[in-house]
């Protein structure tokens, strides 16, 4: 049988880092065409040079491609088909009609028995000027639709939540629907199109066809709706069902060969489940719990039920120990001693008679199942066990949230250094993380260190992360936080040692640790340069840790750093890896020049105090002069204006990533940043840095982004701090109207529902009490009251957000909404709604005040509103 698409394009998942936009230039093309004899293969895939003809609209650039591509082309493919046509269809004017290549996909399409009109339909589908232009074509057409075009779409990248979405439905339509307990036959298909749908998704071959599908759109799940992979886990559920009633077999008595073949699709996404999310991992993994539920459960109804295999029962255990602790988890770590190692305190005569498997984590507990099972433990095993709070003999760790991918072994690494290596590095980093202050975490680094090991990158990164956090708790003195939940620390327990053996087990500092990493003669790796340079101590600081790193080129330093000489062209730009530049940009941030209320003897070392920002008035002395309002900017920087640096590096590259545009985005909306140092103190700096946020988010859209709850906030900060400024001078009435006006679009677009028979989220984004906080402020600021009561009305239909998001939160939602609505007429049924859905939670007159206060503390100037207010 000829496969619908050669099934050549399973490598989507990892590849795509360059611009997919159709009106993106066209040199890299003519670069590849350049190239053809270096770069193109024996055989190229078909639906690859399909995109890369796509991404062109230079009818030469493509013609020369095509030229170029062709004799290596696998023609019997759809994709092949469609870019023959295209081409066929599009000559330049100097060779007008000069193309004729029936005799290479006549022979196809009769092999096939695709209908002229089928193929005329792609051809126009694909004809399209623009991604958003061939999806309409795409869903729109009533033709039928071979699965391989959907391959096509997905191609591109970024893509919309929507888009996904209409990807979802239209693979859970392209298999016919079954039931599992009615194993007779199918539904009889009478039309041309489900025949088609039956044959794409029968046999071996149909199998792999459904599993590249699926690994795309888990691919853009985690990249932009993590939440959806639960519905891909019920994708594949409908599938395995399909075939079941296909074959008519029984689930409770099924022969060994279909059994295998069930077991085989089963357990290889049960493991890709295992895979995070690419932004906010931490945040979304239970929905990766949620969905290899999903599967866990399928898998019982079958005799005998289907075999988890070794790697999924470690992917598994890798989305446990990323899930957010359960409270019998969190209990049971608070319950331990804070000696070494940490047994656990019974409090009372419960505890006491409790059998300690009831301690036991969930990541615990799944390992011991998959021993059971016959599997024996490996070093990435073993590094989860001990993050799961169980050491490799028994003895108890500090149970902790980590994110473990499972991969194969690293570069440097034989597979032979198994669970029976005691220094084995992957187990010593899990030794180092799973502890609750820095000098438990340091006793591991220096006991690795005495057992003859050699610190490896990923021990020294967790020791860094220590010790970052170390400095976070004494600058902000936070509050303890249960131990192992997050990155947070407590505090060193050692006040019954003497002053001396507390200094013998003191760590050294962040820097001191990295000048000895170096001296050992190892390199941060990505995710350590990362780190290092978000949290550097000065600009040129972070840039030294990416020369150190030798992950760019000297062109590409010089490009970040600032360089008017820097020589570089956009090839070389798009080499620069998306996390190094949001490092740089978010390090840039940090040091953008920002008015702010301080002591002067109290002012940051990092930053020198440039000017007074505001005139001191007769007899004004003291305490009270220290504390005027100053600029505060980085000393002896070689980037004067880090934040306009910030802004042209994203114009040069404009990459797809979206968290590199909300560090920029960030930096626009924190309070008191100084966009213009002429206007320091004006309202126009306000202004300005609004329109500076408004200009960037313009183009993230250009690039095909969508907004997340995540870039929406910094959009409310941002529009918060400029409304004031707005509201100072008349003639910028329309544009704070227009402003406001987007935000609540964009509001509306990120907290759509979906309401279809297939089980997707209801929520296309996740929607928190933090956002809404932020979102209701503004709308208090601009006098929209009509707004704020829609958004209201929102939460209480999907007041689960709310829910989700903890009581301290919630409760500042409606102090928020109590405090603005003050004096109007809509106040006494607000807070009846609210008690209806949320009982206790309104706030009382003094929690109401004491906001008042806060805000007149910060100069926030927007008062109450009154009730003349309420026809704004």
């Amino acid at each position: 049988m000829i496969q619908e698409d050669s099934l050549e394009s399973n490598k989507t998942q990892g590849a795509s880092t360059s611009s997919p936009s159709l009106s993106s230039p066209s040199h890299e093309l003519k670069q590849t065409n350049k190239r053809e004899g270096k770069n193109i293969p024996r055989q190229l895939a078909s639906n690859d040079a399909l995109h890369k003809w796509l991404d062109s609209n230079d009818p030469v650039a493509r013609r020369e491609y095509f030229e170029a591509v062709l004799p290596k082309l696998k023609c019997d493919t759809i994709p092949a088909l469609i870019l023959v046509k295209l081409q066929e269809q599009s000559p330049p004017p100097d060779l007008a009609n000069s193309w004729d290549f029936s005799h290479i996909y006549e022979p196809y399409i009769q092999r096939r028995q695709f209908q002229d009109t089928d193929v005329e339909a792609w051809v126009w589908i694909f004809s399209g000027n623009t991604p958003d232009e061939i999806a309409d074509r795409f869903y729109s057409s009533k033709s039928w639709k071979p699965i391989a075009l959907l391959k096509q779409l997905l191609q591109w990248d970024p893509i919309r939540i929507g888009r996904l979405q209409q990807a979802f439905v239209h693979v859970w339509d392209s298999i016919p629907e079954a039931q599992l307990h009615e194993p007779n036959q199918l539904p009889l298909q009478e039309s041309r199109e489900q025949r088609h749908e039956m044959l794409a998704f029968s046999g071996t071959e149909g199998d792999i066809r459904f599993s590249t599908i699926v690994d795309r759109l888990l691919y853009h799940a985690r990249k932009v709706w993590p939440a959806s992979v639960v519905t891909a886990a019920h994708l594949v559920i409908r599938y395995m069902t399909f075939i079941l009633v296909q074959l008519s077999c029984d689930p409770k008595n099924l022969d060994k060969q279909n059994h295998r073949r069930l077991s085989q699709l089963y357990n290889s996404y049960l493991s890709r489940l295992g895979l995070p999310a690419s932004i906010e991992p931490f945040n979304s993994m239970r929905h990766n719990w949620q969905a290899q539920r999903v599967l866990l459960e399928y898998g019982e109804n079958f005799e005998p039920p289907l075999k988890i295999s070794e790697r999924s029962y470690r992917a598994i255990a890798s989305v446990l120990a990323a899930s957010k602790k359960t409270a019998r988890e969190t209990k049971a770590t608070l319950r331990r001693s804070r000696e070494w190692p940490p047994w656990r305190i019974d409090q009372d005569g419960m505890d006491a008679q409790r059998d300690s498997r009831q301690d036991l984590s969930r990541v615990s507990l799944a390992l011991i199942e998959k021993r059971a099972s016959g599997y024996p433990d490996n070093s990435q095993d073993s590094a989860l066990r001990i993050l799961g709070g169980q050491e490799l003999d028994g003895t108890p760790t500090i149970h902790t949230r980590s994110l473990v991918k499972s991969r194969a072994h690293p570069k440097g690494l034989k597979s032979a250094k198994s669970v029976s290596d005691p220094l084995h590095p992957v187990e010593w980093t899990a030794r180092i993380q799973a502890t609750r202050d820095v000098q438990e975490a340091w006793s591991a680094f220096v006991a690795y260190q005495n057992r003859g090991g050699k610190p490896t990158v990923t021990m020294y990164y967790a020791m860094f992360i220590k010790l970052a956090s170390e400095a976070r708790r004494e600058a902000t003195n936070a509050q303890d936080a249960p131990p192992g939940q997050g990155r947070e620390v407590l505090p060193v327990a050692d006040d019954t040692f003497s002053v001396s053996y507390r200094a013998s087990r003191q760590p050294p500092t962040l820097r001191a640790l990295y000048s000895q990493m170096l001296s050992s003669g190892v390199r941060p790796n990505m995710r350590c340069t990362t780190f290092l340079v978000e949290r550097a101590f000065s600009i040129e600081e972070g840039l030294r840790v990416i020369v150190d790193s030798k992950i760019l080129d000297e062109h590409q330093i010089a490009w970040l750093a600032g360089h008017s000489n820097a020589s570089w062209h956009p090839p070389s730009l798009g080499a620069v890896p998306d996390q190094i530049l949001t490092a740089f940009i978010k390090l840039l941030g940090r040091f953008t020049p920002r008015r702010a209320r301080i002591e002067s003897k109290n002012a940051d070392s990092k930053f020198e105090i440039a000017h007074q920002t505001e005139p001191k008035e007769d007899g004004e002395e003291g305490e009270e002069s220290s504390a005027s309002m100053k600029i505060l900017e980085l000393r002896h920087s070689t980037i004067t204006n880090p934040l306009w640096h910030a802004a042209e590096l994203l114009k040069q590259r404009q990459p797809n990533y979206r968290p590199a545009w909300y560090m920029l985005f960030r930096a626009l909306s924190r309070e008191g940043v100084v966009v213009s140092r002429e206007l320091a103190g004006d309202p126009l700096n306000s202004i300005l840095a609004w329109r500076v946020l408004a200009m960037a988010l313009n183009d993230f859209h250009n690039r095909g982004l969508e907004l997340d709850p995540q870039g929406f906030i910094y959009i409310c900060y941002g529009l918060s701090g400029a409304i004031p400024a707005f509201k100072s001078n008349p003639k910028f009435a329309r544009e704070m109207s227009t402003a406001v006006s987007s935000l609540r679009h964009k509001f509306t677009n990120i907290s759509s529902t979906t309401d279809l028979a297939i089980p997707l989220p209801k929520f296309r984004h996740e929607v928190s009490a933090v956002h809404l906080h932020a979102y209701i402020r503004v709308l208090a600021a601009y006098g929209d009251i009509s707004a704020m009561l829609e958004t209201l009305q929102w939460i209480l239909n999907n007041h689960e957000v709310l829910h989700r998001s903890g009581e301290d939160r919630t409760r500042k939602v409606f102090v928020t909404l109590a405090y603005f609505l003050a004096g109007t007429k809509q106040l006494k049924e607000v807070r009846s709604q609210v008690e209806r859905v949320f009982p206790n939670a309104w706030p009382t007159v003094g929690e109401i005040k004491a906001l008042g206060v806060r805000n007149e503390a910060s100069h926030w100037s927007v008062p109450a509103l009154t009730k003349s207010s309420s026809s704004s």
